[in-house]
């Protein structure tokens, strides 16, 4: 099985480049994108249970550090010297009974905050992840229509089984090798952040894009090769790419410009060419050789 990646002409660049952007979920076209909701980090009990081994290592200077890295959101709500005061009464005369006595009013701040806590989450994994989208459908009208620019663009079409699509660092890794999309009417909800399942996070969709019928990789921003701009780019090994369709709209100078690198460049050699014409009778698109139609 292929997969595919809709893309507008101007995007020839992952061609010449040999680069591709692994898009933040902040940027994506769905606002619901790695957003499930969870009532609470964690149970109480496994709350205090961490909160006790991470005892030991509470310093003032390590909660000045945690607090600046905070987004204004959470430090707005957060009466720092107040926690602070309560977190380092581990050292006071009071001891170990001064520790239990504060645990409650730990637990009740950590339930004030569960709203930011979960922004936070959010905002951390469009800050740290990037995510490629590729689909099995190479002829879909609405996919053409919106992500090639009305017809006017070029879809890749992969080779899924190359080295390209599995990079995971380690068995439990989550990013670095594709899987798929799962659409539900529901978004996930758990009771507690860490009942969250990795399908959760990162791979449900609401059932209106079911159409695209998607697959993903994950990779982390800090890997990339290069940023352009703002842009996180990826090196992309021509050898995963097995084939390149034109849009039925494409500009006749915009395809020539493609042809003749593909014919320059001995990396493309591979690359099979096709072009997308309109059904004569239905509402669809056949996949035809590029040289048939010219």
């Amino acid at each position: 099985m292929s997969l595919y990646k809709y893309v507008t002409a101007a995007r020839f660049d992952i061609l010449k480049n040999a680069r591709i952007r692994f898009t933040p979920p902040e940027d994506l076209n769905d606002p619901f994108e790695m957003k499930p909701y969870f009532n609470a980090p964690a149970e109480d009990n496994e709350f205090l249970k961490q909160l006790e081994k991470a005892r030991a290592e509470i310093t003032e200077e390590a909660l000045q550090h945690t607090f600046r890295m905070l987004p204004v959101s959470m430090q707005t709500p957060l009466n720092y010297q107040y926690l602070a005061s309560m977190l380092l009464e581990q050292s006071s005369s009071e001891g170990e009974d001064g520790w239990k006595h504060m645990l409650p009013n730990l637990l009740q701040t950590a339930v004030q905050l569960q709203p930011e806590i979960r922004k936070l989450v959010q905002h951390n994994m469009t800050k740290q992840i990037g995510v490629l989208c590729l689909t099995e459908k190479p002829d879909n009208l609405l996919m053409w229509a919106h992500y090639s620019q009305n017809h006017t663009g070029f879809v890749l079409e992969f080779d899924e089984t190359h080295d390209f699509f599995q990079k995971r660092r380690f068995p439990d890794d989550e990013a670095g090798y594709l899987r798929k999309v799962v659409y539900t009417l529901e978004r996930p909800t758990r009771p507690t952040m860490i009942e969250l399942t990795s399908t959760d996070l990162f791979l449900t969709k609401g059932k209106d894009w079911e159409y695209e019928q998607e697959w993903r990789v994950l990779r982390l921003m800090e890997e990339a090769d290069t940023v352009f701009g703002m842009l996180p780019l990826f090196s992309l090994p021509p050898s995963c790419l097995s084939g390149i369709i034109f849009g039925c709209r494409m500009e006749t100078q915009q395809k020539q410009d493609i042809i003749n690198f593909l014919a320059a460049d001995t990396r493309y050699a591979h690359i099979k060419k096709s072009h997308t014409a309109m059904s004569e009778t239905q509402y669809k698109l056949d996949i035809v050789p590029y040289e048939s139609v010219h």
